[in-house]
């Protein structure tokens, strides 16, 4: 039985969020029954403030790989991505059962919400009530890494 439910809330997020596939290194991968995806890119930042840099999120992503590697969490690289490719967000496929760890780890990286990812069914949540908003099959969005 799965641990997710389907939000029946307003969702508070962009609606091309629904659109986002993930880029991964190797397809055809056995995935992890449930995991994360975590990005330390693109801020919540205060109202006014500039965007921040390629150098700056280069090294929020690798202060995420460190934190998953502290907290002894198994993790890959993925992608998220608007279907045309032309917005990317490197994050972290995070291997765990622990929403409450992801929602915090996703609040530390200042992130207004992450995916889950539970018996091949991708879900955005922006917390750790297990509730979420399906948008669809992790097969049917899951993208080979560009060269």
């Amino acid at each position: 039985m799965s641990r997710m439910h389907q939000s029946t809330r307003a969702a508070t997020f962009a609606p091309y969020v629904y659109d986002t596939v993930f880029l991964v290194n190797d397809t055809a991968r056995v995935w992890p029954d449930s995991f994360a995806v975590v990005t330390a890119c693109n801020p919540v930042l205060p109202p006014g403030s500039p965007p921040l840099t390629p150098e700056q999120e280069a090294q929020r992503a690798a202060c995420l790989r460190d934190r998953l590697a502290q907290h002894g969490l198994p993790h890959f690289p993925v992608t998220g991505a608007s279907r045309d490719l032309t917005h990317q967000e490197p994050g972290e496929g995070i291997v765990t059962n622990d929403l409450t760890r992801v929602a915090a780890l996703a609040a530390e990286f200042d992130q207004w919400g992450f995916f889950w990812v539970e018996e091949g069914e991708v879900f955005v949540c922006t917390d750790s009530s297990g509730e979420g908003w399906r948008i669809g099959a992790w097969h049917e969005r899951v993208i080979q890494q560009p060269d």
